[in-house]
């Protein structure tokens, strides 16, 4: 690929880096450092180049922690960690051309060492999480995640056309007619076309309608309902999409759901295939359509204001899981619509003060989860319903 074309440079450069950085922590001369610097920012050219975006992220870090050693704004033992962060970019990159897919996330580690090292706040979850979905590319996915996903897809596709016969689906049909015309996504299993938000309504209650749809069982989360209703919808409104594109998307949607559901480990309070879920769709559509990462970042801070869904239908057994679901897809396509027209959103939304796990979970265990996206993807964790439960 791309990156054989400038391996050679960059393995001079990361080399020369390390070269002048062991150079200064031997004798303490801080010009050191700034050779360093040059030759790290010139690793950060190269990987712009091939378009390794998630690696150039900590080659920025990186850079911005030995100027802050150099003009004394940070402990000089900081060293040591843009020592570690100068192995990890040189093993990841010769883990690439050894054929490892392309998995920004194994850097995380470094990442946040080089963070806290300045004296920042630790990386943004919600940051980390688009850009898992926006770095994602179909030829890196591994062949376990990709047979899981194109099963999936065709699976929740049958569950959908299945889910005309849900109870209730004829009123929540005729109610998103009621809402107003169009004809930008069609509906499963049935020969009408509605607006594409009205639309992901409906298809993600046929998908959940009749509680046959796939599901993440640790994460207590059925991903595929609210992330296909969504996908659906907007790949019909926009430009066409290829099929790997699409599938990638799922992949990347599926991540966000259940990462959010692995690390809420406690009690569900709120209903998570719902509340997680709409994140996972703008994750997926991020990734579908290849979203700027500011706006993709705004579209993630306006779903926590459309976040919704709790687990007292449940206790009663009443019909509105579903219709959770279904807001959760169609709110989806709100919150990308609000940042595609320019509004700003929130950027601590998952762990703010008011952000969703202090309002919606028991507690939160981010950092081991997003450390799991390193090893592989969660849609290969996903699981089948042999009848509906």
């Amino acid at each position: 690929g791309p990156l054989t074309w400038v391996k050679a440079e960059i393995d001079l450069a990361l080399g020369r880096a390390e070269q002048a950085l062991s150079e200064y922590q031997t004798g303490g001369d801080a010009t050191r450092l700034k050779f360093c610097r040059t030759h790290v920012h010139q690793v950060y050219g190269a990987l712009s180049i091939v378009g390794l975006d998630g690696v150039t992220q900590v080659t920025e870090g990186l850079e911005a922690l030995l100027l802050a050693i150099e003009e004394g704004r940070t402990n000089p033992q900081a060293a040591v960690d843009a020592e570690l962060a100068l192995g990890a970019i040189h093993t990841y990159l010769d883990d690439l051309i050894a054929g490892e897919p392309n998995q920004p996330l194994r850097l995380f580690p470094a990442h946040n060492a080089l963070t806290l090292a300045r004296g920042l706040p630790a990386a943004n979850p919600a940051e980390l999480l688009v850009d898992h979905a926006l770095g994602l590319r179909w030829a890196d996915v591994p062949a376990a995640a990709r047979e899981r996903a194109i099963t999936f897809l065709h699976d929740s596709l049958a569950v959908g056309v299945a889910g005309v016969g849900a109870a209730h689906s004829d009123a929540v049909l005729a109610m998103a007619q009621g809402w107003g015309a169009g004809d930008q996504a069609s509906v499963l299993g049935r020969k009408v076309r509605l607006p594409a938000a009205s639309a992901a309504f409906v298809n993600a209650y046929q998908i959940h309608g009749q509680e046959f749809d796939r599901v993440h069982e640790p994460a207590v989360l059925h991903p595929m309902a609210t992330l296909l209703a969504a996908l659906l919808a907007e790949a019909e409104r926009g430009a066409p999409v290829s099929g790997e594109r699409f599938l990638t998307a799922i992949v990347a949607g599926v991540d966000g759901a259940v990462t959010l559901g692995l690390a809420a480990p406690g009690a569900l309070k709120f209903f998570r295939p719902a509340t997680a879920g709409i994140f996972g769709c703008v994750a997926g559509i991020a990734a579908l359509r290849a979203m700027p990462r500011e706006q993709a970042l705004d579209a993630f801070g306006h779903a926590l204001a459309l976040v919704s869904g709790t687990m007292q239908a449940h206790l009663e057994g009443k019909p509105a899981l579903p219709v959770q679901v279904a807001a959760a897809a169609r709110n989806a396509l709100v919150a990308v619509d609000l940042a595609r027209g320019g509004m700003s959103g929130v950027r601590d939304s998952l762990t703010g003060p008011f952000g969703y796990f202090p309002l919606m979970e028991v507690r939160e265990e981010l950092d081991a989860a997003i450390a799991l996206l390193a090893q592989g993807h969660r849609i290969t964790e996903v699981s089948w319903k042999p009848f509906p439960t």
